[in-house]
């Protein structure tokens, strides 16, 4: 029916895909490293928060007879602005909303003062065995008429 397609097989899809096209870049080497996800952006007062959850938990088990990463506390997590980390000559990082990188599931956060204009944020993590997950990305609108505070940056 269109109810269960919609309410089942759509997200449960949609989320495969597009698990799928954030790791082609380097699928067997970002499999490994944690996902970043429900990365938001919130404005008051013509500045911009950027917040994301980082997480090396996530993680499908192998039928295949190899042996599955177990899940490493998050050692780093970084952004980078208007370019993927692959060709970002920069990297910002945020800080761990609790005060220390130490679990493998981290909720983090930075003000993001690197931003004019309209730009793609691109954030990443880092687990402490070094393994780089996949980039996730939010669009940042950020032009200099909503300084006012009139109206809200983030689109």
């Amino acid at each position: 029916s269109c109810a269960s397609f919609e309410s089942t097989v759509l997200p449960e899809t949609l989320a495969g895909l597009q698990a799928g096209i954030k790791h082609t870049r380097r699928p067997y080497q970002t499999a490994l490293g944690p996902d970043v996800r429900d990365v938001t952006l919130t404005s008051n007062g013509g500045s911009i928060t950027l917040s994301a959850v980082a997480d090396d938990t996530r993680r499908a088990v192998n039928g295949g007879g190899e042996p599955v990463d177990a899940a490493q506390p998050i050692a780093e997590v970084r952004y980078t602005v208007g370019e993927p980390p692959w060709i970002a000559t920069q990297a910002f990082a945020l800080n761990a909303d609790d005060g220390q990188f130490d679990e493998s599931i981290e909720a983090v956060s930075a003000p993001l003062t690197q931003i004019s204009g309209q730009s793609i944020v691109f954030v990443y993590a880092i687990d402490s065995n070094g393994n780089q997950g996949p980039p996730s990305a939010v669009f940042v609108n950020a032009d200099d008429i909503f300084a006012d505070g009139m109206e809200s940056p983030v689109r």
